[in-house]
């Protein structure tokens, strides 16, 4: 179950005394690599849970711009190359953020997969300073896999969502998730969540009908409350003649 407390940069954190799980740094958190000290860089609610036996914590707070943080999930589009390097856009009017060739599961030099612009890839923000333009890879650095990351092919991208919808919804909010579940008794759907504000859902190419169906409920789950979940699914299919 999620916990809320308040918090400002640089207070300390009420995390549990004996924890043995693996813990998730969420956005607005910060792991000091010379003390190893867990800390908030941004003022709101500090959230934490339990998810996939890994403890997750975030700070939530109404900011609507993003700004990336190192081991963010994040969704963006190519939008220009240069190099060994992609640029990538996560947001509008932003600085892009660059995507190293390699960067991806089993690239090599001879063998590594060609993006174009217009392309969308999920990926995890390797690293995040002031000064330099930050770097996203589209593979789990601690294992040399995937893990879900890389090209979204097909689909649709749904853009300029709340950053706190998209977090929520990606650690595990339990009202929001009975919307995932709802929705895969409805169909089967492939789905990424960026905490930039955007998700990228695809159920499958033969029918877009649920696609756009499923995108529909997602648009009109952020203003809802999970209550209203199951009417708003069955409100869609109707609307969309499914």
């Amino acid at each position: 179950m999620d916990s809320t407390t308040l918090v400002l940069p640089g207070d300390k954190l009420p995390l549990p005394k004996t924890q043995t799980q693996p813990i998730i740094l969420g956005p607005g958190i910060y792991k000091s690599p010379a003390t190893q000290e867990i800390i908030p860089v941004s003022a709101g609610l500090l959230t934490q849970g339990t998810k996939k036996a890994a403890h997750y914590i975030y700070t939530e707070n109404n900011s609507k711009r993003y700004i990336p943080q190192v081991n963010d999930f994040v969704i963006g589009v190519v939008t220009g190359v240069y190099g060994e390097f992609y640029r990538v856009a996560l947001s509008n009017f932003s600085q892009t953020v660059q995507l190293h060739s390699l960067a991806f599961e089993n690239a090599t030099k001879k063998n590594k997969p060609v993006l174009k612009i217009g392309n969308i890839v999920y990926a995890r923000v390797k690293s995040a300073h002031l000064d330099i333009e930050p770097e996203i890879e589209c593979v789990d650095s601690s294992t040399g896999k995937a893990a879900g990351f890389g090209l979204l092919e097909g689909g649709y991208l749904l853009n300029d969502l709340s950053l706190n919808y998209t977090r929520s919804l990606l650690f595990g909010n339990a009202s929001l998730n009975a919307i995932l579940e709802a929705l895969s008794l409805k169909c089967k759907f492939e789905i990424a969540i960026g905490v930039n504000g955007k998700i990228w859902i695809n159920a499958g190419d033969g029918d877009v009908k649920l696609t756009l169906a499923c995108v529909k409920v997602l648009e009109g789950a952020a203003s809802r409350s999970g209550a209203q979940t199951a009417t708003l699914i069955e409100q869609t299919w109707k609307e969309v003649g499914i």
